[in-house]
């Protein structure tokens, strides 16, 4: 099994980031086909509201509402599922995997996966209300073109700062897990040791375990690491410091990490 950081993961958030600016494209361009059915007069792009348009509206609501649904929500769940079974497969094949790590590893895909969807959904809803009030209150349409624009921008941006951190999450759990079972193969003793920057933009959290605060430099067991708190709410052995850290965790055989000076937390 590979070890190494977030490298494998950091591909797949690359491509999911990609995959997600392909259909922010194509999903604004189907609310564009949809909301165009509001125009009634040529030449004068202008929203109806009476009541003869009730029914055209209520379609162009529907409409949305499915576009959103099924271009967005489905897909993204796709997107991130896909992803982030990748960021598992670099770490290490799937028939590489212990039965009950696999298990362990899919059941954190779907959590990360449902945990995207709903941030995404949530931020939709900017998208419904401002659908909802362009239909039934009339007005221009170009503007609420423009406003559904932004707020699916908005929406998208949201979703994508969860995709990148969701895979990173998976990513860094394989590399934990794959360390445990190799280490348990070859009956080495494997700590972790918190690596990535070291800067002004480190969370406190993370300039303890960088060592920032007192120069110590510090790996922890499995056990451990478990029990730790970054203040986020948030899993360490997946977050590390929180969501969008630049963090990750690296195995180190115990006597090589004691050789080079850490100071081991169990």
């Amino acid at each position: 099994m590979a070890q190494g950081g977030a490298g494998p993961a950091g591909d797949s958030a690359d491509a999911a980031r990609q995959d997600l600016e392909l259909l922010r494209l194509r999903l604004e361009r189907e609310l564009l086909r949809v909301l165009s059915a509001l125009d009634t007069e040529r030449g004068t792009p202008q929203l109806v509201s009476d009541r003869d348009a009730a029914r055209t509206a209520a379609e162009v609501y529907r409409q949305v509402e499915r576009a959103l649904q099924q271009q967005g929500v489905e897909t993204i769940r796709s997107i991130v599922t896909q992803r982030a079974l990748e960021a598992l497969d670099a770490v290490a094949p799937g028939e590489a995997w212990p039965p009950d790590v696999r298990r362990e590893l899919d059941a954190i895909v779907r959590g990360q996966v449902a945990d995207v969807v709903k941030v995404f959904d949530v931020a939709a809803d900017e998208v419904r209300r401002a659908v909802n009030a362009g239909v039934t209150t009339g007005g221009n349409l170009g503007d609420l073109v423009a406003e559904v624009a932004d707020r699916m921008g908005v929406a998208f941006f949201r979703a994508t700062a969860a995709v990148d951190s969701a895979i990173m999450a998976v990513g860094r759990r394989a590399v934990v897990s794959a360390a445990e079972v190799q280490a348990k193969e070859l009956g080495v003793d494997v700590v972790y040791a918190y690596v990535g920057p070291t800067d002004a933009k480190n969370r406190p959290f993370c300039a303890i375990w960088m060592g920032r605060a007192d120069g110590v430099r510090k790996a922890v067991t499995r056990e451990y690491m478990a029990r730790l708190d970054n203040g986020q709410g948030l899993a360490v052995e997946d977050f590390c410091g929180g969501y969008n850290c630049r963090h990750s965790w690296a195995p180190i055989p115990r006597e090589r990490a004691v050789a080079r000076g850490f100071v081991v937390y169990e």
